[in-house]
C-alpha cells in the first residue's frame, strides 16, 4: 500500500525543488514545530492539516500582546537563573534552563517579526507530495526525512475544477480546504484538538467553503514538469 507524505513550501523554491530537490534544513517556522534538522513532511493529507493548525496556531498565540508579555516573562526568568548561585548538576541544568528559554525568545522574536501568517510561512504556498519514504515519525503531522529527496520522487498538488476544467489551483489554502471535507477535527487532533477544531471554523466561510470535494478533484503532476510549464508561462506573457 503506498502512503503518501507532504511537504508545504513557497512558490519561490519551485524552480530550486525541481532542479535540486528538497534538502535538509531547519529554518525557523519548522523550529516552531521541532528542533531537529531534515526535510519535514506530514504522513498522508490529514497529518498536512494538522501541521498547517499547528503551525498557525503558533503564529497567532505569539503575534499579539501575548508574545510580547512572554518575552517580558522568559527575560526575567533568564536573569533570575543567572542571579542565583549554583553548583554542581544543578548548574548543569540551570545552563540548559537557560538555553532553552533563549531559544524559546528567538522563536517568538521570528514570529513577531512578520506580517501575517502567510509571511511566517514564506509567501504564498503550495503541496508537494513524496511516496512512500523512510521517515522518522514523532507523529503523523511530524515526520523527519534526514536526506535530500531528488526531484524525480516529488510531486506537486493541485485541484481541477469540474465546472470548468481548464482551472488547476495550486495554492495550499484551498487544497487543505477541500480536504478538510474528509475529517472531522477530533478524528485528526489528537491532543491538539482545539487548535484544529479553531482553523475548521476560521475555514467555514468564503472562499474556503466553495472547495469541496464533489466539485474539486484532487491530483498531482511531477514537480519538473510543473516547473516547465510554469516557466513556459511566463515566457509568454
Amino acid at each position: 500500500m503506498t502512503r503518501y507524505y507532504y511537504h508545504f513550501t513557497s512558490y519561490k523554491n519551485i524552480d530550486s525543488i525541481a532542479t535540486e530537490g528538497i534538502k535538509p534544513q531547519c529554518g525557523d517556522r519548522c523550529k516552531s514545530i521541532n528542533d531537529s534538522g531534515g526535510v519535514f513532511v506530514s504522513r498522508e493529507i490529514y497529518g498536512s492539516i494538522k501541521m498547517y493548525a499547528l503551525m498557525r496556531s503558533f503564529y497567532l498565540k505569539y503575534k499579539g500582546a501575548r508574545g510580547t508579555k512572554e518575552l517580558q516573562n522568559l527575560r526575567m526568568e533568564i536573569e533570575n537563573l543567572k542571579n542565583s548561585n549554583e553548583i554542581g548538576m544543578a548548574n548543569l541544568h540551570k545552563q540548559m534552563d537557560i538555553c532553552d528559554k533563549e531559544r524559546a525568545i528567538k522563536r517568538i522574536e521570528q514570529v513577531k517579526s512578520y506580517a501575517d501568517f502567510s509571511s511566517f510561512l514564506g509567501g504564498p504556498c503550495c503541496l508537494l507530495t513524496i511516496k512512500d519514504l523512510n521517515v522518522e515519525e514523532v507523529a503523523p503531522e511530524n515526520c523527519c526525512y534526514p536526506f535530500t529527496i531528488p526531484p524525480e520522487s516529488i510531486g506537486i498538488t493541485y485541484l481541477k475544477d469540474q465546472l470548468n476544467e481548464s482551472m488547476n489551483i495550486f495554492d495550499l489554502e484551498p487544497i487543505l480546504a477541500r480536504n478538510m471535507y474528509l475529517f472531522n477535527p477530533e478524528s485528526i487532533g489528537g491532543g491538539n484538538v482545539s487548535e484544529v477544531k479553531h482553523l475548521y471554523e476560521d475555514m467555514s466561510c468564503m472562499p474556503y467553503i466553495m472547495y469541496t470535494p464533489q466539485r474539486f478533484e484532487f491530483l498531482e503532476m511531477p514537480v519538473i514538469e510543473y516547473n516547465e510549464q510554469r516557466k513556459k508561462a511566463l515566457t509568454i506573457r
